[in-house]
């Protein structure tokens, strides 16, 4: 009851609706004046919302649990001493309304405050924007705002997929019609409403200036035809006697409503990140900051909101002090990442008062992590820094929390309730009725270990107070198996998931627009909303994928349950009673009036995941958990197990493999990770009686190890023994049921799956394959592996290079174990939808037709899909769901196991899709990494699946294939092409070659020259290695490999990257076409006259320049004084017509390039000796200098391109040049915002910017005759800058030295590189000159650390920042140890900053490199691995 004065007599007004009283506040002081009834008391100072209402004044809205006012003419509203008009609303159902928890923090004096300058500007006629921390205040003071002056709302939440379209009109397709749409923004100024938009700073750039002529003149150009326009001119051109409202709307004039005003918010840019507002737009809008409630203020709310028991009131008033502290810190110190408490302040104030009323007796630091969780966030020293502050307000309690759940009771009376009894620490039981899905209370059996039992109590546990639940870990840590075991327990069944990727727009978060089989478009909605409306689970995986702002569409469903769909449907919390449900083949029809509103289901909740790389930087690591995203859940930092129990194993065994899986996991291994579901796969083949080296084998191939670096192969191999894996031996002998394919384990479980339960091959004869397969000992190993792991139920990953065998190999298993097959290949087009279904047209009618890959799921058959790393990551993300048991089908039903089904096999048949126990997946994927150019599918999703690397087969076998192509080639023929192709690819593990010579090719080599015996080998070898025609030093390995091996390439022009077919290899009898210049002969040598047209010649002795010639400077001639290159294709002369230049010829031309030769050093004023030094230098790294400009040549972008519109898509924004194709029922009429694709031709936006850091202290000339260490350096020198050269547009370098003498020797700078051999060597001169006459000591520290600072400052910038820090490793000497010189090199998250290692006393560059962070020190001996090393 309410009491207030009126005529100085008491009167009151008595509402009982939780709506408007909740505990015994009146959540905002309102009343209603109606006027010349009563006279109002006003009071001004401290302002009040004052006013006199009769009973009848109020009624209840019972559908919506909301009230309305019946206003008449008259009613004024009071903000102290602000007064305006109030009428009741047109369409009752567009009033907001608050979540009763928030209405007390309105009712404030700061909050009435604001609401009386929004009364100010609002009579004003102004618009207004809020600024301020991110937050829920800005957002309710809009809301109460409207509410209270009875003003209906269109809201937009702002995203940087933001259209054009999604606030002035959208054009749809309705019954093979476009029509106009009308937006948000069009709605509200006709009507009259109060336009929200909230986050003008996550807009992209130029979208919202369209607004400016609306806020500034009430005008707008709609693309139908009409033009809004300012009420009074409208009402001007009325008064006029030849206009009626009929001819001004034949002229397509439509009136703005003077009652239409905008409310903006966003958060001030900079301090927050965003886009700032454009000067024009913000110039529109009158601002003010709405910062947080002061902590007095707060607190009181909070005392008087809940019922907090009196021994715990101290702890929310600590908390409330230690929130203050952290603020007054962000004010002293802006940049200080603990700003990100202010909004803690609020909202999560109000989350952990609710805690403590429900759980007395619980304790507070468990909780409080959850809702901050500062460990992950901040670094050791910062987190030290907020524990101590905890610490001195006492909310430190628990931090070894015991909270069990005891018991879960099913509700009786048939509403979707639990009663959950919860046991605290203190052995108190505290029993609470929680909303839940409508199955009853089971358990999958995950949850067996008291950690999970944990995490599964704390996650029930904050459901019970009606949080949104947020999982962080590592890959394979249990996050799904909780979310599983979470739904079973509180009877959710089955949860929706949605696939999380980075370019996902952020309206598919809530609907998705596609186009129905009549061509219409409809938006169909999301896993979220479907889950909103039933009351179901959702999952949202992966966040942490998504852009940084792309989740701020989802705060108010997540805050305050209402959310305002694309179509226009608004969805509100609370209400159990609303029957309406979104049909998405409803006509999107909309006359200003009509709206669907919808209640969102209190059962209703949202479990996010997380993955966190334990061994990404901390700033990469948190990078998601932004101010708004952490108001969103409650976060529950997910620990892999340590140890896992069985009972059929060596426990010794079990030991070594913890201890492997805890080594890797402390980086002791740097780049190689096991997740726990690799470690829980080798505990099963241990089970299987496997021995040490078969699981030893088995974890390198899971961790890819064959593709890592040599000395992290060596460390693994180290740690491997460390623990004294390889020494257990095998429980049982190889069984003999490679054969057969049956299981060894005769307790396999139905979910295992047994290969001969699905579809029978006899059936589906046509779906077995039967490839063309030979035998060789090499596969058959491989196939043995294969059949082991799939006779135990394992989805498999085959990777490997190209043309190793990967799809043979998968074909003849499935042909000897009699497995039907589906095969799809994915591609960069591959969508969620066409990986699920395909489309086709049947009869002119449309119709979807389940993929391969379902078929194969239903009927328990094998799907093959090939080209797994081609595929999108959204695509990837889905097979994880599949391998996991669950994966949603286009048409909204979905595909899940019959273990997830258990109990509920009875329940509605179609929406689900059983999976078949046998059914596998075998994937085929190219291996990650240069040179293959698709995604890194293996580091997605790999640990899901059994992976098996599949290698070139060694030469017995591959001479063994071999012989079965070629069997009438001569054995030792095959025998030596096999070594020279073993050769090569020995050099692109070396790093010394990139492209991976396969079996493939070799295969293709002796198929030819067992068909056509009288083609050479050079020119059958050509048809393999022609693409490395260009590349002079390259083609001389290859033919240095088949050299060695005993191939004699004869022929001088094999390779030859101008030369033409022999007559010999075109057939028997050849046509020569034979050209006799009788002008053409050599005489004197000369340089020739330069064509100022640079047209090609060819032949005579001329021109400079030109090609087959006499006498000139230039190619493919004879007689000429030297080589000269003008670009033209070469035509070469014959060795006979060479040999043909008489010897005074030939001397003279060699006298003649002696000379142009002397003249090139005395421009450059080089002494010879001088450029054959420096000439040596460059020889030693010539082949490093191809290959790394190779490297080069391949690096793109990383930065985030500028966004740009992709058309031919199934969703998005209609393309209007498509709708055509929409009428006539085509799908892929839409467009979308996304990243813009880098131009391999074009230059980057940004350029990518490397520092080079030199050490030429003392120790490098001192110690360069023991290992040739400073020769390295200048050999790396010289390696860098003939390498950059040409790349100027792409890339910028600097050189710097360090030595004894100063931590910054300027050799080269940004924007200055050496432009010829001169100055290049005088940069090796340099160097030599500071290692011989430097000072002894040590600046490498400082040296690196002001390169990593010059670089962040300057990081926004560039693409990307590179620096290298080179050194002979000699710190111990000087006091700098690994962690220090390591601190360094992660210090600036915005640099990659590397140590290499080019010298080294016994084994301290090792040793260093060792103990660096994972990734960030190398030890690089030979210069030829330097390419490597950098790529």
């Amino acid at each position: 009851q309410f009491p207030f004065s009126v005529g100085g007599e008491m009167a009151g007004v008595l509402l009982s609706t939780k709506r408007l009283v909740y505990r015994g506040v009146w959540p905002s002081a309102l009343s209603l004046v109606r006027g010349g009834q009563l006279k109002a008391t006003l009071q001004t100072h401290p302002p009040t919302i004052r006013g006199i209402a009769s009973h009848s004044s109020l009624h209840h809205r019972q559908a919506q649990g909301r009230f309305h006012s019946s206003l008449t003419g008259g009613t004024r509203l009071r903000i102290g001493d602000v007064s305006v008009d109030i009428t009741g609303p047109h369409n009752k159902q567009l009033l907001p309304h608050l979540p009763p928890i928030y209405e007390p923090l309105l009712s404030t004096q700061e909050s009435l405050q604001h609401l009386r300058w929004m009364l100010q500007k609002d009579s004003l006629g102004q618009d207004m924007l809020l600024l301020g921390p991110p937050g829920i205040l800005k957002r309710h003071l809009a809301i109460k705002f409207c509410e209270l002056t009875q003003r209906q709302v269109e809201f937009l939440s702002i995203s940087r997929d933001t259209t054009e379209s999604d606030i002035k009109q959208r054009r749809e397709i309705i019954q093979k019609t476009a029509h106009y749409i009308d937006q948000c923004a069009v709605r509200a100024a006709i009507e009259g409403r109060v336009l929200i938009l909230e986050g003008l700073d996550k807009a992209e750039r130029n979208i919202l200036p369209l607004l400016n002529n609306l806020l500034e003149y009430r005008e707008m150009a709609l693309e139908d035809g009409r033009f809004l326009l300012h009420p009074k001119r409208y009402d001007s051109l009325l008064k006029q006697s030849h206009y009626s409202p009929e001819k001004l709307k034949s002229l397509n004039l439509v009136r703005v409503s003077e009652s239409f005003r905008i409310i903006a918010i966003a958060n001030p840019v900079p301090r927050y990140p965003g886009n700032p507002l454009d000067p024009p737009l913000r110039s529109r809008f009158q601002a003010r900051v709405i910062p947080p409630l002061s902590a007095g203020t707060l607190q009181k709310i909070l005392q008087e909101t809940f019922n907090v028991p009196s021994h715990k009131q101290a702890l929310s008033k600590n908390l409330s002090e230690f929130a203050e502290a952290l603020a007054e810190l962000e004010d002293q110190n802006s940049n200080t990442a603990m700003w990100r408490a202010q909004e803690f302040s609020q909202v999560k104030q109000l989350w952990f008062n609710s805690f403590l009323e429900k759980f007395p007796t619980g304790e507070p630091h468990p909780f409080l992590l959850r809702m901050y969780p500062y460990p992950l966030m901040y670094d050791s020293s910062h987190c030290n820094n907020l524990k101590k502050t905890l610490e001195k307000f006492n909310l430190t309690q628990g931090c070894d929390e015991r909270l069990e759940v005891n018991h879960i009771t099913d509700s009786k009376d048939g509403k979707r309730t639990k009663t959950v009894e919860f046991k605290l620490g203190k052995g108190t039981l505290t029993t609470l009725t929680v909303p839940s899905g409508p199955a009853p209370t089971r358990s999958l059996g995950y949850a067996s270990d008291p950690q999970t039992q944990l995490h599964l109590a704390q996650m029930i546990q904050d459901h019970a107070l009606g949080r949104d639940i947020c999982l962080l870990g590592e890959k394979g840590s249990g996050k799904t198996y909780l979310i599983r075991e979470f739904g079973q327990r509180m009877g959710y069944q089955l949860s929706e998931t949605m696939v999380l990727y980075k370019d996902l727009p952020s309206r598919d978060l809530l609907q998705r627009r596609v186009t129905l089989q009549n061509g219409d478009t409809a938006w169909l909605p999301s896993a979220l909303i479907k889950a909103a409306l039933e009351g179901g689970l959702v999952v949202l995986d992966n966040i942490n994928r998504l852009p940084q702002g792309s989740l701020s569409v989802l705060q108010r469903l997540v805050l305050d349950r209402q959310i305002t769909l694309h179509d226009g449907t608004e969805l509100v919390g609370g209400e159990e009673d609303a029957t309406e449900l979104v049909d998405p083949s409803d006509s999107l029809v909309d006359d200003g009036h009509k709206k669907k509103v919808l209640a969102i289901h209190p059962s209703f909740r949202i479990i996010a995941t997380a993955t966190i790389d334990p061994s990404s930087p901390l700033s990469e690591k948190s990078s998601f958990l932004t101010e708004e995203v952490l108001q969103l859940f409650q976060f529950h930092d997910i620990k892999p197990a340590l140890s896992f129990s069985s009972t059929q194993i060596d426990q010794k065994m079990l030991q070594s493999l913890e201890g492997i899986y805890r080594a890797l996991g402390n980086d002791e291994v740097p780049g190689l990770k096991m997740t726990p579901r690799q470690l829980k796969r080798l505990i099963r083949a241990s089970e299987e009686g496997r021995s040490g080296e078969e699981v030893a084998k088995a974890l390198k191939r899971g961790l890819l190890s064959r593709y890592q670096p040599a000395p992290t192969r060596l460390a693994l191999d180290s740690l491997l023994a460390r623990h004294s894996l390889l020494k257990f031996k095998a429980v049982t002998p190889r069984a003999t049921w490679f054969s057969s394919g049956k299981k060894t384990a005769e307790n396999s479980t139905e979910s295992q799956g047994d290969p001969k339960r699905g579809s029978s091959a006899e059936a589906h004869e046509h779906l077995v394959p039967d490839p063309v397969f030979y035998e060789m000992p090499a596969h058959r190993q491989v196939l043995e592996e294969l059949k082991r792991d799939f006779s135990v139920g394992e989805h498999l990953l085959l990777i490997g290079n190209q043309g190793v065998g990967k799809n043979k190999l998968a074909d003849q298993l499935l042909k000897e174990l009699r497995q039907p097959r589906q095969y799809m290949q994915l591609h960069r087009d591959t969508t969620v939808a066409s990986l699920t279904q395909t489309p086709s047209l049947e009869d002119g009618k449309l119709v979807y037709r389940l993929s391969p890959l379902v078929v194969a799921a239903r009927d328990g058959q094998v799907a093959v899909l090939d080209e797994a790393d081609k595929a999108p990551l959204e695509v990837v993300g889905v097979l994880k769901g599949l391998v996991d048991g669950e994966m949603p089908l286009e048409d909204g039903r979905r595909l899940v196991s019959s273990a997830l089904l258990g109990l509920d096999r009875g329940r509605d048949d179609e929406k689900i899709v059983t999976i078949h126990p046998a059914f596998r997946l075998i994937v085929l994927a190219n291996r990650p990494g240069w040179p293959f150019l698709g995604n890194d599918f293996f580091r997605e999703c790999g640990d899901l699946f059994s992976c098996h690397v599949i290698e070139n087969p060694d030469v017995a076998s591959e001479v063994e294939l071999l012989r079965e192509y070629g069997r009438d080639l001569p054995v030792e023929l095959l025998k030596r092409l096999s070594l020279a192709f073993s050769h090569l690819r020995e050099q692109v593990d070396q790093g010394l070659l990139s492209y991976p010579y396969s079996t493939r090719e070799c295969v293709a080599i002796v198929k030819h020259l067992q068909k056509y015996r009288s083609d050479s080998l050079e020119s059958v070898l050509e048809n393999v290695f022609s693409f490395d025609a260009y590349d002079p030093l390259l083609k001389q390995r290859i033919v240095d490999a088949f050299r060695k091996f005993g191939l004699s390439l004869s022929n001088p022009l094999f390779l030859h990257k101008r030369q033409r077919p022999s007559p010999n290899d075109s057939s028997k009898h050849p046509l020569n076409i034979h050209i006799e210049n009788p002008d053409r002969k050599a005489s004197d040598p000369k340089h020739g006259k330069e064509d100022p047209d640079n047209k090609p010649h060819v032949g005579g002795n001329t021109w400079a320049g030109g090609t087959g010639g006499a006498d000139t400077a230039g190619l493919g001639g004879k007689g000429g004084p030297y080589r000269l290159d003008k670009g033209h294709d070469v035509h070469q002369v014959s060795d006979a017509e060479k040999a043909a230049v008489p010897e005074s010829v030939q001397r003279a031309a060699r006298e003649m390039g002696r000379r142009a030769l002397e003249e090139k050093l005395k421009e450059l004023k080089m002494k010879l000796f001088d450029w054959e030094l420096y000439q040596s230098y460059r020889d030693s790294v010539s082949l490093q200098i191809s290959q790394l400009r190779v490297v080069l040549s391949g690096l793109r972008a990383a930065s985030t391109p500028s966004r740009s519109w992709s058309r031919f898509l199934t969703s998005g924004d209609l393309d209007e040049s498509r709708l055509v194709e929409g009428v006539t029922g085509e799908l892929n009429v839409f467009k979308q915002r996304v990243q813009a694709a880098p131009d391999p031709f074009g230059e980057m936006e940004k350029k990518k910017k490397f520092h080079f850091v030199m050490d030429v202290s003392g120790s490098m000339y001192r110690f360069n005759s023991l290992d040739k260490r400073l020769d390295r350096l200048l050999s790396t020198a010289v390696l860098i800058m003939e390498s950059f050269e040409g790349f100027e547009s792409k890339y910028d370098y600097k050189i710097t030295g360090h030595s004894g003498d100063a931590a910054e020797i300027p050799l080269v700078d940004y924007g200055s590189a050496p432009k010829d051999a001169k100055e290049r060597y005088r940069i090796l001169q340099e160097m030599v000159a500071h290692s011989q006459y430097c000072w002894s000591g040590d600046h490498t520290l400082p040296a690196a650390r002001q390169a990593i600072k010059e670089a962040a400052t300057d990081a926004e910038s560039n693409d990307q920042s590179f620096v290298f820090v080179f050194s002979d490793a000699n710190l111990q000497r000087y006091g700098i140890s690994p962690r220090m010189l390591g601190e360094v090199l992660v210090g600036e998250p915005k640099v990659s900053a590397y140590a290499i290692f080019i010298g080294s006393l016994r084994d301290e560059a090792s040793r260093i490199s060792g103990q660096l962070p994972a990734g960030r020190g190398f030890v690089c001996f030979d210069t030829a691995l330097l390419p490597s090393t950098f790529q």
